[in-house]
């Protein structure tokens, strides 16, 4: 950041907008952020402690988070369907293809066990590289593709290559900072 004389240092309204971007970055990190206590994970200022059993490498969930695990998958295969898809892949046993709303409902309708659910997490990174030109990557430093005006990405993709360690925060700041270009560009282009 330069003043308006070309000083190195930072004017006071650059501090403060700093200030403010990481004061909302590391409030959606506080949101998130879990606290491991024997057996349990207690999700800051939510009013109950989601339980969970593990067995080397499996998780066992409780009847409440299985409840909202096919509830969630019930809401997104519905918004899915709104935008037009006509199947929705759940990774449920017993509902192995949903192709319409009445699909969703006899998916909430069931009791799915913690086995029917086929549950993996992983974080994609540089499918959407982020490069100064395209002969380098996918999207600009703006987060705009390269050769598609007004498409941006704002997701793991755009993390170069993968780090050594977990991205979660990485990812966050980067949708937070693509949002911010996103809103100065749309302000600008309504102020012309």
């Amino acid at each position: 950041l330069r003043d308006n004389a070309g000083s190195d240092r930072p004017r006071d309204e650059d501090w403060e907008t700093i200030h403010e971007r990481l004061r909302r970055i590391r409030g959606v990190v506080d949101e998130y952020e879990d606290r491991m206590i024997v057996g349990e994970v207690a999700i800051q200022d939510l009013p109950r402690v989601v339980s969970y059993v593990t067995a080397g490498d499996q998780l066992h969930l409780g009847r409440h988070e299985r409840t909202l695990l096919r509830d969630g998958v019930a809401a997104l295969s519905r918004i899915f369907f709104a935008a037009g898809a006509r199947e929705v892949y759940p990774a449920l046993h017993g509902h192995r293809v949903l192709r319409s709303t009445a699909d969703v409902e006899r998916l909430e309708a069931s009791t799915p066990r913690a086995i029917d659910w086929l549950l993996t997490a992983f974080h994609p990174l540089g499918t959407c590289r982020m490069a100064l030109g395209s002969d380098r990557g996918v999207v600009s430093p703006s987060h705009e593709v390269f050769g598609v005006p007004g498409l941006y990405i704002a997701d793991g993709s755009v993390v170069p290559s993968a780090a050594a360690v977990n991205p979660q925060v990485t990812i966050m700041a980067l949708a937070t900072r693509a949002a911010d270009l996103l809103a100065d560009r749309l302000t600008a282009a309504r102020a012309a």
